[in-house]
């Protein structure tokens, strides 16, 4: 059975990033009572956009690609030429997932949510909201065409990052 998990941290206005894409306002919130080991464990396939995918290689981690051991698949219009990941248009990607298996993360960013969303694909959403206001930035949801509904299934408390899990 398939599982799609969106995995995210926003801040209290809503924003995964600055209008630029940088995620440095995440730095003061590192808390070592996320399990996140455990989580990402548990994931068989992590599914990126292009610009996450770039910003992961050029700017957060050049050195030390992140993903080593899972399958990591970028949605891209053109092909991308890297061992580490399968690069993969938007028919190409529907196909893959309709016939996967496992928990698949969705990694970012807010399009590549939006195409999931759209797609009605998304199983359970983990947001943790951060303390913190950007006043503006990339939004975690943009414009979806269809209403979803979503019961909470837990809420976590981490030192004051409230994580909340979303399912179907």
């Amino acid at each position: 059975m398939r599982e799609i998990i969106l995995y995210v941290a926003q801040s209290i206005d809503g924003y995964i990033a600055r209008e630029d894409g940088s995620v440095d306002w995440l730095n003061p919130y590192n808390n070592s009572e996320f399990d996140f080991a455990s989580f990402f464990d548990s994931i068989d396939i992590c599914i990126m956009g292009r610009r996450t995918y770039e910003q992961i290689v050029y700017s957060l981690a050049p050195e030390n690609w992140p993903y080593t051991g899972k399958e990591v698949i970028v949605l891209s219009s053109q092909k991308i030429e890297d061992e580490n990941i399968t690069s993969m248009n938007v028919d190409e990607l529907l196909e893959t997932v309709e016939h996967s298996t496992g928990k698949i993360w969705i990694v970012g960013g807010s399009m590549l949510l939006r195409f999931f969303l759209e797609n009605n694909l998304i199983d359970k959403m983990m947001i943790t909201t951060i303390p913190i206001l950007l006043g503006k930035g990339i939004s975690l949801f943009t414009q979806i065409d269809a209403e979803q509904t979503y019961k909470v299934s837990k809420v976590n408390d981490y030192s004051g990052l409230i994580e909340v899990t979303y399912e179907r």
